[in-house]
């Protein structure tokens, strides 16, 4: 589990801590899984951020 903390960060340093993150969730009697591969990080000044 991560805590709120991990995201009061510089986003380029939460982006790059991510990679290789595992995300599960439950469903049903089933876990799913999947690895973080891939990041984006966008400051507010930045076009591409829709913060």
């Amino acid at each position: 589990m991560i805590s709120n903390i991990f995201f009061d960060r510089d986003a380029k340093a939460v982006a790059i801590d991510l990679l290789g993150k595992v995300i599960r969730k439950r469903h049903g009697k089933d876990i799913l899984s999947a690895m973080i591969i891939e990041t984006e990080c966008y400051y507010l000044e930045d076009k591409g951020s829709h913060a």
